[in-house]
């Protein structure tokens, strides 16, 4: 019974702390509440301040200052950053034990006074623009622990000796104390002596001997016949430390299974934060994170073998003698071996495993993550939460969490991050699925990155549901602004902030986040695969514990606490079940529900065992019935049914067709998707992360709806002209360009016009021609001369000819360019009579150039560029990296992505016949500035290379010159740069920088005609 009392008291505070995000959500047509009660435009246009992306804000070491901070935060709110969260790292990263000598500000060590006083100043800026600011819940970024932290408190791990001996016998022995880690041995505590005869199978024939041993070690037993392996059985800390650990720390993790240790631990966190931030504490200073999980395995807290007695009705302690227990890695080879190991046990061990382990996630979940979210609910913080890769339950941790959080790195376009995650955010009706974005290893990001490299791996993400970016990194920059790039977090990117040389024209891409967000936020993600037991079956997720104690059946759908109701519940491809889901089940079925897998045959747990096996086996006789008959698919129990196959034949069983179809040429391979429901509103995202043109026809799981067009990239949006309805469906042509996204909006009925279903030319299909439509009037574009015919939906069609447009106009120079260096190196001017990379200029200072260069241009525009029907755009042919546009004085936008093409109407609108004065700022990456000054002689001190997957990543810092300290001119002149982490040397390639064209500027046809 106290079981139960524990594991529904601690749902229930789950609940509790939901409830503000607790909302219904109908999947198949209804509508949903949101939290957002502005239009799509309104959102789009301007968007919230929860739309807004965040940052890891990184205080490396004591090298903080109050100007940076208050510069750092100024920079993000101009930028369009919405909060950031601190984290206190070591100067040097994972050298904990060798941060940069010489800082400084020596005095500033984590939770000295003056730290104190720059949080404070930290919350209070926040405050006053406006901005969300959180931390890391400890030093470091994993996990949970702290100085407050003894070895006493700490994650504790069991310990053991063995001595085997031969009975009879009564002669006393000296049983080894257990080893444990170097660095806590001075904390042991012993928890049993156990006795068991050699070959044995069954624990039952385990001897108790606890009691017959003295504090030295000597054991005082009669042994019987036969061999005998006694296991003196103890716990001690792991050793396992937070890390980076910022200069003068010493921390232990946590024990995270014990309620005592958890509660002292979050009251150190939470309570000096509250006494140093007052008012500040839960308005300004909003969060605490727990960011990814990498403290290692815990297998033991103080009074755990009577807690597992109670919960599983037998001793665990002979068990653990004969197998050990230690949670298994989620990945990598770790993870290969202990499941060759787990494979090695009995099916008996194998079900004590289960069980021990089982517990292990319950006490992390319990007396963790629901304790500290308690308190800091007190404490009017919210908690951010990475609930993946531990020994605990991540459906579970997610669902707990006010914001749950993945990750993904900058090199993977697939979306990354952690699917059980992000299926169980949905379940749980999660506004806001956070994470943190970009993670970038030197190999990829170097001072190397850009906008257009991000922007594929950060679309798909978008896509598998993310809908708040955590940029990972901004880094806090305490000095003069003088010394760029200045701070890093050693190796590791990608490099954001204020001192990044793209910093302001990236503002575009950054509103690019913010537009996509706003309407990835509204509604609620569209799931077809059911919700699934453990994220079983590709569809939403939830834990058994949750399907056991809160999930019921409404109308013969499945709905769970979040309001999210589903059609039907996939099990876990798996022959056992615990017999308490088994019951569940049974209630659901009978009261309407529909479940789907396959028919469980045993218990997995070894609690009530053989009895378990056989309650189970009783009751999936009753759902499952015998697979005979008629339909031996589909079983039919109470006002329910249960499906003995597969996810897609519950979804033919109740009619779902795919949402989203493609012709049978389109290639979709680089092609992700997202499917959001508003109201009324159905809101898809489509992303190509390739570089190369996709041609398509989607075709949506809508009918009489009119799509249209929004473009995250400008801020656009139109009613798309030229679409189908086929079958109940909607198809539509679209072009993406590379690394292009979309998204495609229905929320209207058709109505006041005609669809124009398809568009020829010359009598060849045409499916790179597009429709506007304002009511009951369309204009056509395209660029390519010849006779067009509008196919409508009522059979009528419109004939159109489009004249042959001016040739291109091929943009020659010369070019006159002033560059602004990013450091305070002065300003200088070359004319280019061509268009080159700065990199094989044979002048060193262009040639090592990192900044901003303003290139400057007259066009001779011919009058006929400005015909009736006709609009202008100009094509910067390849850029490196980022350009934006003025022409005639008028600020035109930023192009931050292949292709660098400009066709919005603002530029026929700034041009006019005649001479027309064109300027372009273009801004390249650090990396060249960077290798240049490795050209020149040193004069501060680089460590060692350090290398990482193989590859060197660089160079830290040893220690700050005190050139720097005392404001001394530079010596080595040459040098540019000053930054604490060095990816290069001299023999380092240079990259490609600037405009290398070819510029064009051309026409397109923009036909109207009447669509009544």
């Amino acid at each position: 019974m106290k079981y139960k009392i524990n594991v529904l008291s601690a749902l229930l505070v789950s609940a509790m702390l939901k409830s503000t995000f607790a909302h219904e959500t109908y999947l198949m047509g209804s509508d949903t509440n949101v939290l957002s009660h502005a239009t799509l435009e309104e959102d789009f246009n301007h968007p919230p301040q929860a739309a807004k992306p965040h940052v890891w804000w990184h205080w490396m070491g004591t090298c903080v200052s109050k100007e940076g901070i208050t510069k750092d935060l100024e920079a993000m709110k101009a930028s369009g950053i919405g909060g950031a969260t601190i984290f206190n790292l070591s100067s040097s990263v994972q050298r904990s034990d060798a941060p940069i000598a010489n800082c400084p500000w020596p005095d500033q060590t984590y939770r000295s006074p003056k730290y104190w006083e720059l949080l404070r100043h930290a919350a209070a800026e926040a405050q006053r623009l406006g901005l969300e600011l959180g931390m890391h819940n400890c030093v470091g970024y994993s996990a949970t622990g702290g100085p407050w932290v003894t070895p006493e408190l700490s994650m504790q791990k069991l310990v053991s000796s063995t001595l085997t001996v031969k009975g009879p016998t009564m002669e006393p022995m000296i049983l080894p104390r257990p080893k444990v880690p170097d660095q806590t041995d001075s904390f042991y505590k012993e928890i049993a002596v156990i006795a068991l005869p050699a070959g044995s199978h069954e624990t039952t024939e385990a001897v108790e001997l606890t009691g017959k041993m003295n504090a030295e070690g000597q054991l005082n037993w009669q042994v019987p016949a036969g061999t005998w392996t006694i296991h003196r059985i103890g716990h001690g800390s792991t050793g396992k430390s937070p890390h980076p650990l910022p200069e003068g720390v010493t921390a232990l993790e946590v024990d995270k299974m014990g309620a005592a240790p958890s509660l002292y631990h979050w009251q150190q966190v939470i309570n000096p934060i509250k006494e140093h931030l007052g008012s500040y504490c839960g308005t300004s200073f909003h969060y605490l994170t727990l960011d990814s999980y990498e403290a290692g395995p815990q297998n033991w807290t103080e009074g755990m073998r009577d807690l597992f007695k109670q919960r599983y009705g037998y001793d665990c302690l002979p068990w653990l003698a004969k197998t050990g227990a230690t949670p298994p890695p989620k990945w990598g080879k770790q993870k290969e071996k202990a499941e060759k190991e787990a494979k090695k046990l009995t099916p008996l061990e194998q079900r004590f495993q289960r069980d021990y382990f089982d517990l292990i996630a319950q006490l992390y979940y319990e007396n963790h993550f629901v304790q500290g979210k308690t308190l800091m609910q007190a404490a009017g913080l919210e908690m951010h939460f990475e609930a993946y890769e531990g020994p605990f339950d991540t459906v579970s941790g997610t669902a707990l969490a006010d914001v749950p959080m993945i990750e993904f790195w900058s090199n993977n376009n697939t979306g990354g991050g952690r699917g059980a995650a992000s299926a169980a955010a949905r379940a749980a009706g999660q506004q806001v699925l956070a994470a943190e974005a970009f993670t970038g290893k030197p190999s990829d990001s170097a001072w190397t990155e850009d906008p257009a490299f991000l922007k594929p791996c950060g679309d798909a993400a978008f896509a598998t549901g993310v809908n708040r970016m955590v940029l990972h990194h901004w880094v806090q920059q305490p000095f003069e602004d003088r010394f760029k790039p200045g701070m890093t977090m050693g190796w590791w990117g990608t490099h954001f902030g204020r001192t990044q040389t793209w910093f302001e024209p990236g503002k575009a891409w950054i509103a690019y986040l913010q537009r996509c967000q706003a309407l990835l936020q509204r509604g609620e993600p569209v799931t077809d695969n059911g919700v699934g037991l453990e994220g079983a079956g590709g569809g939403d997720a939830i834990s058994w514990l949750c399907l056991v104690n809160e999930v019921r059946v409404d109308k013969g759908e499945i709905v769970l606490p979040s309001g999210r109701r589903y059609p039907f519940l996939v099990l876990p491809d798996r022959k056992t079940m615990l017999p308490e889901v088994v019951r569940k089940l049974e209630e659901l079925v009978n009261a309407g529900a529909t479940i789907v897998g396959p028919k469980p045959e045993a218990s997995p747990s070894l609690k009530e065992y053989p009895a378990c096996d056989a309650e189970v086996q009783r009751m999936a006789a009753k759902l499952w019935g015998d697979g005979k008959g008629e339909n031996s698919l589909v079983h039919r129990v109470g006002k329910g049914q249960v499906i003995l196959g597969t996810v897609e034949d519950a979804k033919r069983t109740f009619g779902i067709t795919e949402d989203l179809r493609f012709g049978a040429t389109d290639e979709t391979k680089e092609l992700r998707w997202i499917h959001r429901r508003d109201g009324e509103a159905e809101i898809y995202f489509l992303a190509n992360v390739s570089e190369k043109r996709l041609t398509l026809t989607p075709s949506f799981r809508v009918r009489g709806k009119q799509p249209e067009r929004w473009q995250a990239e400008d801020g656009s949006h139109f009613v798309l002209g030229r679409f189908r309805q086929v079958d109940g469906r909607t198809e539509v042509d679209l072009v993406l360009e590379g690394l292009q996204s979309v998204f495609v909006i229905f929320r209207t009925p058709v109505s006041g016009g005609e669809a124009v279903t398809a568009i020829s030319r010359d009598g060849q299909m045409d499916k790179t021609a597009w429709v506007e439509l304002q009511g009951t009037q369309g204009t056509l574009f395209t660029g390519e001369a010849g006779t067009y015919r509008l196919q409508k939906n009522s059979g009528k069609s419109v004939e159109m000819v489009v004249p042959v447009m001016p040739a291109p106009l091929n943009v020659h120079g010369p070019w006159q360019v002033v560059f602004a260096p990013a450091t305070t190196a002065p300003r200088f001017e070359k004319s280019f009579p061509t268009l080159t990379s700065w990199s094989q200029d044979a002048d060193l200072a262009m040639r090592y150039f990192s900044g901003t260069a303003t290139y400057s241009v007259e066009i001779e525009v011919p009058v006929e560029f400005f015909a009736p029907n006709r609009r202008i755009f100009l094509d910067l042919g390849e850029v490196k990296n980022i350009a934006a546009i003025r022409v005639n004085g008028s600020d035109l936008g930023v192009l931050w992505h292949a292709p660098f093409r400009l066709d919005s109407p603002a530029v026929t609108a700034a041009l006019h016949p005649g001479k027309n004065r064109v300027e372009i700022e273009v801004t390249n990456t650090w990396a060249n500035r960077l290798i240049g000054d490795e050209q020149e002689p040193l004069d501060v001190v680089w460590g060692k290379p350090t290398e990482l997957v193989g590859k060197d990543a660089g160079r830290p810092l040893v220690r700050f010159p005190d050139w720097f300290l005392s404001g001394q001119s530079r010596p080595s002149q040459g040098r540019q740069g000053f930054v604490v982490w060095n990816y290069f040397t001299k023999e380092s390639p240079l990259l490609p920088s600037g405009l290398l064209g070819p510029v064009t500027l051309g026409t397109e046809a923009t036909v109207n005609f009447s669509n009544d």
